[in-house]
Parts: C-alpha cells; structure tokens; sequence
C-alpha cells in the first residue's frame, strides 16, 4: 500500500478548499496550522506554492472592496488573502 506523502495530503486539502468555489481565500479556510510562532510551517509553503502556480494573488485586504461581494462578513484591513488575477481587478478598490 503506498502512503501519501506530506505535499500530496496538503495539495488534496487545499483542492477541497479550492472547489468551494469562493471569491476570495483566508488562512482560516484551509485546515490546517499555517504559523508556527512567526515561522510558516511546511504545508503553509506547499500551499503558497502551490496556490501561485495555480494563478491566486496573495494580498492585503485593505486593497479588496469587500462590500461588493459579502456585506456580512467584514475582513480585518492588515489580513492577508488569496484571490485570482480576474477578482483583484474587478473588485479593486
């Protein structure tokens, strides 16, 4: 029987995150632990790797007119997030 390795387990969690089909990303929408103190931990890097490859911009939410997609849900301003190319541009501020 062949296990999974670390990398495939993290690219399988962060496709279920990804098939939601949301606007936009936060590091609470993927399940599992991304800082470990002030050091991003290996799965952290795979799935910023892997979200790059993929054509997702991580940004500060400052720069996102959240009021456009979702008014209930407000966004602390210094969060990071993860958005494609296309949704930056159309919901620039």
């Amino acid at each position: 029987m062949k296990s999974e390795t670390i990398k495939q387990q993290t690219i399988n969690e962060v496709k279920k995150v990804l098939k939601k089909g949301k606007k936009f990303y936060i590091s609470t929408d993927f399940p599992f632990l991304q800082l470990d103190g002030f050091y991003l931990t290996y799965k952290a890097k795979i799935m910023n790797t892997y979200l790059r490859q993929k054509g997702y911009l991580m940004l500060k939410a400052k720069d996102y007119d959240f009021s456009l997609v979702d008014k209930k849900n407000r966004i602390r301003a210094n969060r990071n997030i993860w958005i494609t190319a296309t949704n930056f541009i159309n919901y620039k501020k």
